[in-house]
């Protein structure tokens, strides 16, 4: 009895490996092309830092300091 798999499943394995290293390479350079193009990424990135400086901003305001009523008096 042979504990070894099949090499059927193997060349299974190999090209499976094969097809998702090409997709995922694809998938890597279709995102790299649209987030140069148009400057689309820079857009979407300055979007996504606006909205988080936006939280920041609220948080930080959401709850007075006790020390801040005397300096603005």
């Amino acid at each position: 009895m042979k504990n070894d798999p099949p090499i059927t499943y193997k060349l299974y394995r190999v090209l499976w490996s094969i097809v998702h290293f090409v997709l995922v390479g694809f998938a890597v350079i279709a995102v790299a092309i649209w987030f140069i193009h148009n400057n689309e990424g820079v857009h979407l990135v300055m979007s996504i830092w606006g909205r988080i400086m936006d939280i920041q901003r609220t948080v930080a305001n959401a709850i007075p300091f006790p020390w801040d009523r005397h300096w603005k008096l």
